[in-house]
């Protein structure tokens, strides 16, 4: 247990590539059977790949940052970045684009406490957000402050950034300090940890683990992950979801229990309820037991049908 002094733990969660497009869209392309426009609309954001700028760095750069408060933003703060990556820097239209379009999708009253919004990139076809999360400990008091941050690079249009601003909200509804047992180490947890948190027992995340990680997949992946060669993890962890294909809604979904639940919680808000035949249609339908969980879908869906003027 961590002491009564003032603590802070921070905590970063990404999104990975939304270029390739996985088994259970394909099957969703084929259906023939009309549907409604708002449907077919949202079928349709969530097949749009991220764009290709063909831009590439040696590593990571923060290009601008925005002080957030409630919808609003300010700034942008500029950082010190390459000549090749002015251009995207400079996009402030794009920039304020996406957050006037985060907070449209979104419920204010579901949004965690955001202080800042942050624009970086990668290079093109990486990682396409990022959510930053710290938790100061007081006494008995528990504060939470999050910043959210998206990869320009990976941005063409409004929609091809859908399901990475559905995806980095999944981590904000599930790591939030509702969900997460701030003052227990990942070490001396008795539920669902990583290296950085420790799950609330009837967390969002750890009744997730439960169903779908502890009994079959966990041991595999831990060993897996807790290697120091981050090449051979990457590696050994295509392998892995090559093993378990049918186990995740795509490929990226298999790097952690917590990405597994925020690209589940992409293809249930994103697409039509699946019939439940593969582990990861079952992970989709698991959101369906949460009646919380189904409003705050239809309250997302509706507000992206209503940001395109489509009727529901």
């Amino acid at each position: 247990m961590l002491g009564l002094a003032m603590v802070s733990i921070s905590v970063v969660v990404g999104s990975g590539s939304v270029l390739l497009m996985n088994k259970l869209d394909r099957v969703a392309l084929s259906t023939s059977t009309p549907k409604p426009t708002c449907e077919r609309l949202l079928e349709n954001i969530h097949k749009t790949p991220s764009a290709s700028k063909n831009i590439r760095v040696d590593k990571k750069y923060i290009l601008d940052v925005y002080h957030v408060k409630g919808d609003q933003i300010s700034g942008p703060q500029k950082k010190t970045v390459p000549v090749n990556l002015r251009e995207l820097q400079n996009d402030l239209e794009s920039q304020k684009l996406i957050w006037d379009y985060f907070v449209s999708i979104i419920p204010s009253e579901k949004r965690v406490p955001l202080t800042e919004y942050r624009i970086f990139t990668d290079g093109s076809g990486n990682k396409t957000g990022y959510n930053h999360i710290s938790f100061t400990l007081n006494g008995e008091d528990v504060s939470e402050t999050w910043a959210l941050e998206i990869d320009l690079a990976d941005y063409q249009d409004l929609k091809s950034v859908s399901d990475v601003l559905v995806h980095e909200f999944a981590h904000m509804l599930t790591l939030n300090v509702h969900q997460i047992d701030v003052r227990t180490s990942p070490t001396d947890c008795q539920f669902y940890a990583d290296d950085s948190q420790c799950s609330s027992k009837d967390s969002y995340l750890n009744r997730f683990f439960i169903r779908f990680w502890k009994w079959n997949l966990y041991d595999e992946w831990k060993t897996i992950t807790s290697q120091a060669d981050k090449s051979a993890v990457e590696r050994e962890l295509t392998s892995f979801y090559q093993s378990h294909p049918q186990d995740f809604v795509r490929e990226y979904a298999a790097t952690a229990p917590r990405e597994d639940i925020a690209d589940s919680w992409t293809y249930f808000v994103m697409t039509p309820k699946p019939a439940g035949n593969t582990v990861a249609e079952e992970k989709i339908l698991f959101f369906y037991e949460i009646p919380e969980l189904v409003d705050l879908r239809s309250q997302i869906r509706s507000r992206i049908c209503k940001y395109y003027n489509m009727p529901e």
